[in-house]
């Protein structure tokens, strides 16, 4: 078995373009997602696959992930280069984008159930030196995001001079170690290039 990582700089938490960021996480993310549905669901490239962020205040990164087999991580890096081409062209379309919204705050809503998550962002946000009412704009930030601007801000972050990937062949070790170890060490790298 193996991981496969495609990473690129993002805006940070601070930054007005995280928004865009929570967008490009949820569009490659989601069970609706084209990307999901082509690499795991059609193709059956990977038994794991989606995005994350790891976010600082001021900048990030954006990593597309994928567990497959060993022989299969050149069709999965492929398909996860064609993904990012797809958003680079542009080629997203309107509903798509309202489902990434929509899917946003209703998301947004049910992590703020509970009095522990509250607390922790609201810790979190104290910690940035964030505004007290940066959580509370959340569903604003998200409604006033369009397609356009979605496409203007991934044509800064996205660029295949400016990603990392990272075949990583598992022996035993579990995923979630190797992953997170992973993470840090390609974050601090993506960062360095902003």
């Amino acid at each position: 078995q193996a991981m496969v990582f495609r990473a690129y700089p993002i805006a940070g938490i601070a930054d007005d373009n995280f928004y865009v960021g929570e967008f490009l996480e949820e569009l490659f993310n989601g069970l609706s997602s084209s990307f999901v549905e082509e690499v795991r669901e059609k193709r059956g490239l990977a038994y794991t696959v989606g995005a994350t962020r790891l976010l600082g205040k001021k900048e990030g990164m954006f990593c597309l992930f994928a567990g497959t087999q060993g022989q299969q991580v050149s069709a999965v890096e492929e398909e996860m280069r064609k993904g990012i081409q797809r958003v680079l062209d542009k080629k997203i379309t309107t509903s798509e984008f309202e489902i990434c919204r929509t899917c946003l705050k209703v998301n947004h809503q049910l992590r703020l159930q509970t009095l522990s998550r509250k607390a922790f962002q609201a810790g979190y946000d104290c910690l940035l030196q964030l505004p007290a009412e940066h959580g509370l704009e959340y569903e604003q930030k998200i409604d006033s995001i369009t397609l356009e601007h979605f496409y203007a801000v991934c044509e800064s972050y996205l660029k295949s001079d400016r990603s990392s990937t990272l075949y990583y062949y598992l022996n035993n070790i579990y995923e979630e170690e190797i992953y997170c170890t992973f993470c840090f060490c390609l974050s601090l790298h993506c960062i360095s290039l902003l």
